[in-house]
């Protein structure tokens, strides 16, 4: 990858297609623009396609460019490539670029000549977080494979914030150092010279060239992974964090009744009164008798009601807190787990495409109609992107000095969301025929069945005695959310 390059492994040194992902596509050694590798795009009828994400920032501006030639002798097919911008949420933006190589255009790798595709795309909109860079090899039937080389992303335009590090990759095997390049040829040796007094040491001669590096190795294969190391001891607990305040103390529910007074038990029997002596001189008071025996206690009565609580104090302020006491050892570690169930697998992008040989009439002014030339039906799964392609070729049969324009319309459920047209103006008579082609992109939210149907109608004619098309390709690649 170059300095400023978002593609990563855009010359496929790695020996194969990952980050990228694609259909009817494979790592091929039959023949590179640079290195080892390079990616095949099966020809014919498969509709063969290789995209990538890509991280942008708003405001970015990149140079797309890519080397393209047919694997083969043959006519080779349309082929498209794109930069088509999304939010965080795949949400579609807008086009960054998109361009076609017209059919048969493509040089031959069997004589070492490719096509350089190069276009500069226009500035992400605000919201951008991805790009996603695009190529596809449109149906045609017998045309030669597709072999694609050193795709690039190179950034030209104001550096967005920084994202974070990405975590390291591995480091790959080191190739084979290359064959030391030749020896230069040795000068002639000069006449030997009287020996004179010992000079002083003087500067060393700069270093002849190096030869050129040799070619680099392929790539070793990965070694298989190693085992898995054992799992590490847990760490201490951390410490206790400090008490919350306590709440507010609820409001006191209301005082029950007072309940009835005990009944009172009887009084105990009185002890005998002692003889009254004579009177006389007051003596000493005599002993005092004994205390008749207490009655039993009555039994006690049902307890009374509680009475109404007193309004509860202000709370104190709470005491500072204690020391933390130091942390026991912690446990042993239980076994691991059973390893839960395996999710569902992610949807993957999906083809949908349809081809028509033709040919079908077209009407012409002043009572021309929209022709239908093809439909294709997508089931709806909630939120997803859409890339719809199509091309057609018109053919017209005129007299001298004719005009016309033929328009192509692309219709998701009856609704018109996109359309090309095209005029020629030729003194000469004859049969002409004019190809047709386009890319569509949006997001869609149905969960039932999309349907894109692509129509064709001649709105002016002069000189114009028939008209029809041919070689009808509609292709549509949904990525669910």
């Amino acid at each position: 990858m170059s300095i400023g390059d978002r593609i990563i492994n855009g010359g496929f040194e790695t020996g194969s297609l990952s980050p990228w992902i694609g259909a009817y596509v494979s790592i091929s050694t039959q023949q590179a623009h640079s290195g080892y590798y390079a990616a095949l795009l099966e020809g014919g009828e498969p509709n063969a396609y290789l995209y990538q994400f890509v991280p942008v920032s708003p405001g970015e501006q990149f140079e797309f460019s890519a080397f393209i030639s047919s694997a083969s002798s043959g006519s080779s097919p349309l082929i498209s490539f794109s930069v088509i911008y999304y939010d965080d949420a795949y949400r579609y933006l807008g086009y960054g670029m998109t361009s076609y190589i017209p059919g048969g255009e493509l040089p031959d790798a069997q004589t070492n000549s490719w096509r350089e595709l190069s276009q500069t795309t226009s500035p992400a909109p605000v919201g951008t977080a991805l790009a996603l860079d695009i190529l596809n090899k449109l149906p045609q039937a017998d045309s030669p494979a597709v072999l694609v080389d050193d795709v690039a992303l190179l950034y030209t335009g104001p550096i967005g914030p920084t994202g974070p590090t990405g975590a390291t990759g591995p480091i790959g095997a080191t190739g084979p150092t290359g064959a030391t390049g030749p020896t230069g040829d040795t000068g002639p040796t000069g006449v030997t010279g009287p020996t004179g007094a010992t000079g002083p040491i003087g500067a060393t001669g700069p270093t002849g060239a190096t030869g050129p590096t040799g070619d680099t190795g392929p790539t070793g294969a990965t070694g298989p992974t190693g085992a898995t190391g054992p799992i590490g001891a847990t760490g201490p607990t951390g410490d206790t964090g400090p008490t919350g305040a306590t709440g507010p103390i609820g409001a006191t529910g209301p005082a029950g009744a007072t309940g009835p007074t005990g009944v009172t038990g009887p009084t105990g029997a009185t002890g005998p009164t002692g003889d009254t002596g004579p009177t006389g001189a007051t003596g000493p008071t005599g002993a005092t008798g004994p205390t008749g025996p207490t009655g039993g206690t009555g039994p006690t009565g049902a307890a009374g009601l509680t009475g109404a609580t007193g309004p509860t104090g202000a709370t104190g302020p709470t005491g500072a807190t204690g020391p933390i006491g130091a942390t026991g050892p912690t446990g042993a570690t239980g076994p691991t787990g059973a390893a839960g169930p395996t999710g569902p697998t992610a949807a993957s992008p999906a083809l949908t495409f349809t081809e028509v040989p033709g040919p079908i009439a077209l009407t012409l002014p002043p009572n021309s109609t929209e022709v239908i030339l093809a439909t294709i039906t997508i089931p709806g799964t909630g939120t997803q992107n859409f890339k719809i392609d199509w091309s057609v070729s018109i053919d017209v049969l005129t007299t001298a000095n004719f005009s016309v324009i033929a328009v192509t319309r692309l219709y998701r459920d009856n609704v018109l969301i996109d359309q090309r047209a095209v005029q020629r103006v030729i003194t000469a008579a004859g049969t002409q025929r004019f190809p047709i082609s386009s890319t569509h992109a949006e997001s869609v939210t149905p969960t039932g069945t999309v349907t894109y149907q692509l129509r064709a109608q001649v709105t002016s004619a002069i000189s114009v005695t028939s008209a029809q098309v041919i070689n009808i390709s509609l292709n549509a690649i949904h990525f669910p959310l």
